[in-house]
């Protein structure tokens, strides 16, 4: 993360998930089963599953530019002796397989950052702080430390916090994923998005 800046960052809104990925993999079966029936010249097949080997390459040179090595390394190392050791098919099938773990991987995050960004539309939009005797509605944006909010049943809690009075059950499955609401009273500690089932 230090080392990207946000423009490197994908977007919840990118193209769909996995295109790219799928695309490689089609070509990497017709690499595959060219090499299994073996219907192109050892220079021609040797080439292909280069071409087949350019994402590890790519991740593997970036590793090494950020002084790490990394599996993709291990992976480039793995192809290249195969095919110096006149092993295209077994060379293919590795790249083969790499491609799909590709798009195992990018399914994978796509169904995390759905998740995330769903977590983050639990976060309550409005608060109501306590200002001397009487309650006001503000926008969480305009929360600061120290604020004092009153969160009713059925409202998510606003921010992360001490309760300083009252007795609530508070639902924090979205956070911890503990099913059973756990009771909440003076000195607790309560969390942002997690929601109050009864109490205040």
């Amino acid at each position: 993360v230090r080392s990207s800046t946000p423009a490197d960052w994908p977007l919840a809104a990118a193209a769909k998930p996995g295109a790219v990925e799928w695309k490689a993999m089609a070509f990497n079966s017709v690499v595959l089963a060219s090499t299994l029936s073996g219907a192109l010249p050892l220079p021609v097949t040797a080439a292909a599953v280069g071409l087949t080997a350019l994402p590890s390459a790519r991740r593997a040179l970036r590793a090494l530019r950020e002084r790490r090595a990394s599996v993709d390394l291990l992976d480039l190392s793995a192809i290249g002796i195969s095919l110096g050791t006149g092993q295209p098919v077994t060379a293919a099938f590795i790249t083969w397989l790499l491609g799909l773990g590709d798009i195992i991987l990018a399914q994978t995050t796509s169904r995390a950052r759905n998740a995330i960004s769903q977590l983050m539309k639990l976060d309550a939009q409005d608060a109501f702080r306590i200002e001397g005797s009487r309650t006001e509605r503000v926008p969480v944006s305009r929360l600061c430390v120290g604020d004092r909010i009153v969160v009713e049943a059925g409202q998510s809690v606003a921010a992360d916090g001490i309760v300083e009075g009252g007795l609530a059950l508070v639902d924090e499955k979205a956070l911890t994923g503990e099913s059973v609401p756990c009771e909440r009273r003076p000195g607790d500690r309560v969390l942002a998005a997690s929601v109050v089932v009864e109490g205040q």
